[in-house]
């Protein structure tokens, strides 16, 4: 996997939106969605994912409701998982393994955006960032109109977004965020600034909550008849919402609202199974669909930063480009990645340098 050294010229920053990866691309994680609000229904979730055993928890947001401290409503049932947990409910994780984005309820219930930033440490500026586990990138956006860089899909915020996927090469891309692009709730329906150009960014996956309902919607915007699943799952334990009768959004394929519940992801190097279990029984399977891993760009051995198929002065003459802030975009990043340390940085300049002048580095197998 590769991590991007973003510039701003004249200067170098590092892209404080990435956190350290696990080096297993073999992964399970849960999705929780519209939860936080201390009772039975949201015990009953988080004992189900507890027996499933996850590396770790993304949330669709409104994870506080009401006017209970933060620590009630989610450290009551998920402190296992934070990490530097301050709460009171028992030992927190060693390493933060629990995933927030941020619905409108945060902004607004109990201790409200201050009780969210004192709770959790997370990457970045904690209101949106991104993060990678195994062969997955996730980016967990804020979908708030109070984002100070944005919302729509030409926003600071969104920017930032497509610039990284256009800059990383994973097999498998996920964008999280609390308002759903689609939905055929009754109560909130679809969030048209939020349909950002996901497919065509590279994204295989979008999640969302605010209505609490299950649907996976099939959405094809770039008419290339290759449709990315987009997800509602807001049944977490606040409340059940309604469907009409008819009239649902253009894909979707699945809905129910019988039951509270969580998603279930299990990722191997080639698969992403995406699954919807409600509490029913402990655990009914609702809904189960697999996206496959996107081919990797980078093919053989690693140095053809240009893709002309060779590797010669020209490729040495983009990765300058490119290091430099001179306009080279680098089509594929794993290319670029010389000497495979996972940061293009100028180390690979000169690795690239030793290859093609007879200096005695070897190019290595592609990742």
């Amino acid at each position: 996997m590769v991590t991007i050294l973003r510039r701003l010229c004249p200067t170098l920053i590092l892209i404080c939106l990435l956190v350290n990866e696990t080096s297993a691309a073999n992964i399970r994680f849960a999705v929780i969605g519209d939860f936080g609000i201390a009772g039975p229904n949201e015990q009953a979730v988080a004992t189900m994912i507890d027996s499933w055993h996850v590396d770790f928890i993304l949330t669709a947001g409104d994870n506080s409701y009401g006017g209970n401290p933060i620590d009630q409503n989610i450290g009551q049932y998920y402190h296992s998982y934070i990490g530097n947990y301050i709460g009171s409910y028992g030992a927190g994780a060693d390493s933060n393994c629990f995933f927030p984005t941020l619905g409108n309820h945060d902004y607004t219930d109990g201790g409200g955006i201050t009780a969210h930033y004192n709770y959790f440490t997370l990457p970045g500026n904690e209101r949106y960032y991104s993060l990678v586990r195994g062969s997955v990138q996730f980016f967990m956006i804020n979908s708030n109109s109070q984002e100070p860089d944005g919302i729509a899909s030409t926003s600071a915020q969104a920017l930032d977004c497509s610039w990284n996927l256009r800059h990383t090469d994973y097999p498998f891309r996920v964008a999280v965020m609390h308002h759903a692009p689609y939905s055929s709730c009754t109560t909130h329906g679809s969030t048209p600034v939020m349909q950002w150009p996901f497919e065509q960014w590279g994204v295989d996956v979008v999640i969302a909550g605010h209505d609490h309902t299950y649907e996976r919607i099939m959405v094809d915007n770039d008419h290339e008849d290759d449709s990315i699943p987009y997800f509602v799952n807001g049944l977490g334990g606040r409340s059940i919402y309604s469907f009409p009768s008819s009239g649902f959004v253009p894909g979707s394929a699945v809905r129910y609202n019988g039951n509270y519940g969580a998603m279930l992801v299990d990722v191997t190097d080639t698969t992403m199974l995406l699954q919807f279990y409600s509490i029913s029984g402990g655990g009914t399977l609702v809904d189960s669909v697999t996206v496959r891993a996107r081919p990797g760009c980078c093919q053989g051995k690693v140095g053809n930063v240009n893709l002309t198929g060779i590797v010669d002065l020209a490729d040495l003459s983009a990765l300058i480009s490119y290091l430099t802030g001179a306009g080279w975009p680098l089509p594929c990043p794993a290319e670029a990645n010389i000497n495979n340390s996972g940061i293009i940085d100028l180390s690979d300049l000169t690795a690239l340098v030793s290859y093609l002048t007879g200096g005695g580095f070897i190019l290595p197998d592609c990742p």
